[in-house]
């Protein structure tokens, strides 16, 4: 269920809930209650006992004039209301409350009344602000994709990584500090586990999207997938590709490492790099004939096959993925079940990889 999540001293931030009594107790920290919106099919969520167990104050609530009718105690969500139980809150209310409750309150007590001041937020994202609001919004929506793809699909991220906001939080700030090339790894690691490239690929998408707007280069490293279909590929030159009428096919690839790409960094400084000095979060062999390296380059996504000899640009390398969607389409019913026994036979791991020896001059 997604809600809006606001606590003391910090943002609201969107994140998902399980639609049950437990998690909205677990959300608050204890029994809950609920305040009612007399404009909008949406419902505060907090603690019953906030204020009584001494939790700090968080923001205040007021009334159709204005005026401060209460302050609520403790961190507290607000969902969407159905006719018969809550649901997700809808994008617009989303905004809406955001916007609302979006400064946090200091409260102080002066001659027996409270004083609600705006409080410096204590965000970790706090220091982009201002002018880079826009930035800040649109790095925590692809944060919360992002960790909310992951945990969908990679129960060990799920289990390794068990405080949602804290990794998005963490992911929001790569992304503002311009190191997209983290989150690429970090989504590459779940695809090499679970076999999610193409699950994967509008991610990726986003991420070129976000990367174009603020101009943060990096490149990526390509190898093929260890399914038994893609050996005869393996290690050979692009020369033995087109004597056989063979193409690089994404399909066949799988992402296993991203990096910064610096205003010195060429593809033959790449490629002695990911051969006589292999960085520590390297996850794929040393780089190879057969490889392709990619540069997410001013918005622009440029790649190259590594050959025996130099490299051999390929202008059609992401283009294939949206031509074999459109081709799949004009299958006969009998190939789609060939097809899909074929992907299926590939998907298992292998235990043992032969790996032949690159030639290169």
């Amino acid at each position: 269920m997604k809600v809006l999540m606001i606590e003391p001293g910090k943002v609201p931030y969107e994140t998902e809930i399980e639609n049950s009594l437990r998690a909205m107790q677990e959300a608050v920290g204890g029994r809950i209650q609920t305040v009612e919106f007399s404009d909008d099919p949406a419902v505060l969520i907090c603690n019953q006992e906030g204020k009584m167990k001494g939790m700090p104050l968080n923001r205040p609530l007021h009334d159709s004039r204005g005026e401060v009718y209460d302050i609520i105690a403790g961190r507290f969500f607000i969902a969407g209301a159905g006719e018969d139980d809550f649901c997700d809150l809808p994008d617009h209310l989303l905004k809406k409350y955001e916007e609302e409750f979006h400064q946090p309150k200091q409260f102080k007590r002066v001659a027996g009344r409270v004083l609600i001041m705006n409080q410096k937020e204590e965000n970790p994202l706090s220091g982009y602000q201002g002018d880079k609001e826009i930035r800040l919004s649109e790095s925590n929506h692809l944060a919360f994709e992002v960790d909310k793809f992951l945990r969908q699909n990679s129960q060990a991220y799920d289990e390794m990584y068990s405080n949602p906001q804290a990794e998005r939080e963490k992911i929001a700030r790569d992304l503002l500090d311009g190191k997209t090339w983290k989150v690429r790894m970090c989504i590459a690691t779940a695809v090499q586990e679970e076999y999610l490239a193409e699950e994967a690929a509008p991610l990726h998408r986003m991420i070129s999207d976000y990367e174009k707007r603020y101009g943060i280069n990096t490149y990526s490293i390509y190898q093929l997938n260890l399914s038994y279909s893609t050996d005869p590929y393996r290690f050979m030159p692009f020369s033995w590709l087109q004597e056989k009428g063979l193409s690089v096919e994404r399909e066949n690839y799988q992402m296993v490492y991203s990096a910064e790409l610096t205003p010195g960094d060429t593809l033959h400084t790449i490629f002695e790099d990911l051969n006589l000095d292999i960085p520590a979060d390297y996850r794929g062999h040393s780089l190879s004939v057969s490889d392709v390296v990619v540069f997410h380059e001013y918005g622009k996504e440029r790649a190259w096959y590594v050959d025996s000899i130099g490299f051999k640009e390929l202008p059609d390398f992401f283009k294939r993925e949206g031509k074999e969607k459109e081709n799949n389409r004009n299958l006969s019913v009998k190939e789609q079940l060939d097809k899909t026994k074929m992907q299926a036979a590939q998907a298992g791991k292998r235990e043992n990889v032969q790996k032949k020896t690159p030639e290169r001059s």
